[in-house]
């Protein structure tokens, strides 16, 4: 069972999708951010209801920034996508992958590399590409686009929970340090 890809080169979207999982991490810290800001507001509000001082502005300060986190952090976030494919070389280059029972064989201008299935500690399927992870945080798109034919996603996709599924991530453990003996 092998499957080859066509010649392809990643799209920002693709890009985009292939940072998803690690954002996302970020926009729950930021969506906790702006309840608590809001909160604040609230608190300040109630309190500035039943006396005098700066409890008011405190409450209408908390509660304006709470409500515009959002939307400005995603405005952000875009951006800085944006300017990270925009330096990323390896998302720009064409290349051809090629699946088989061995591993991943990859070939691009810069030249060729090919990992086993055991590097992969797990896979992501997304609407447009899946996504292969070496380790925790270290993703390889494939987009959907550069198959052949729908049979080859499926034989992708049977491929990667076959190999990947029952794969671990084992780091690469260096050598063992002895001890000198006593001169």
């Amino acid at each position: 069972m092998t499957v080859t890809t066509t010649e392809f080169e990643l799209t920002e979207e693709e890009f985009r999708q292939l940072l998803a999982p690690s954002l996302r991490q970020t926009n729950r810290r930021i969506v906790w951010l702006a309840i608590i800001f809001i909160l604040c507001g609230f608190a300040g509000l109630a309190a500035g209801w039943w006396g005098d001082g700066f409890w008011p502005w405190f409450g209408v300060y908390f509660l304006i920034y709470g409500i515009i986190l959002i939307p400005v952090h995603q405005r952000g976030q875009r951006k800085r996508v944006r300017r990270i494919f925009n330096e990323t070389l390896s998302a720009k280059l064409p290349r051809v992958l090629r699946f088989d029972e061995a591993g991943v064989s990859a070939t691009h201008p810069l030249g060729a590399s090919n990992l086993r299935w055991p590097a992969y500690s797990h896979f992501i399927e997304a609407d447009t590409l899946f996504i292969l992870f070496e380790g925790p945080a270290a993703p390889s798109a494939v987009p959907k686009r550069a198959l052949a034919t729908p049979d080859d996603e499926t034989t992708l996709r049977t491929m990667f929970q076959r190999f990947i599924g029952r794969s671990t991530f084992q780091p690469i453990k260096g050598f063992e340090i002895v001890a000198s003996e006593p001169m």
